[in-house]
């Protein structure tokens, strides 16, 4: 039995419709390819001692997967940092250690599938310890 577009049309907006304004998230046609997005937009932020380990996941919600990612740090002494170089083996997670003063600043991650390149980073910032934002 064939459906008539106007039922369809009248199902998606009744999806639609039981969202409100204070509903958070992405939401998706279910069988749609995208390109990712930050699963949680927020920045994060971590208080590291010089020399300490961070664990920094870049966790995106995409269709397919993801196969590729790019990281950055940008400050304000050393500008942007493709961190792609000097940790040629990451992935999703990011083991970060800063080790000087131009180490801390704002890391960005995007993901990369066959639907596209991530168009808003999420974002962490890594602050000497006992410093704020």
């Amino acid at each position: 039995m064939k459906v008539p577009l106007t039922n369809v049309l009248t199902v998606v907006l009744l999806r639609i419709q039981i969202c409100s304004k204070g509903d958070n998230g992405f939401f998706y046609i279910i069988g749609s390819q995208h390109s990712p997005v930050c699963r949680f937009p927020d920045a994060v932020t971590f208080n590291v001692i010089q020399g300490e380990m961070v664990n920094i996941t870049c966790d995106v919600e995409a269709d397919p997967k993801p196969n590729a990612f790019q990281w950055t740090l940008n400050n304000t002494i050393r500008s942007t940092v493709d961190l792609k170089r000097r940790h040629p083996r990451t992935f999703n997670i990011l083991h970060y250690i800063p080790r000087y003063l131009g180490d801390y600043g704002t890391i960005m991650c995007w993901g990369k599938n066959s639907a596209g390149v991530q168009r808003i980073p999420c974002i962490s910032h890594i602050v000497p310890e006992g410093k704020k934002v």
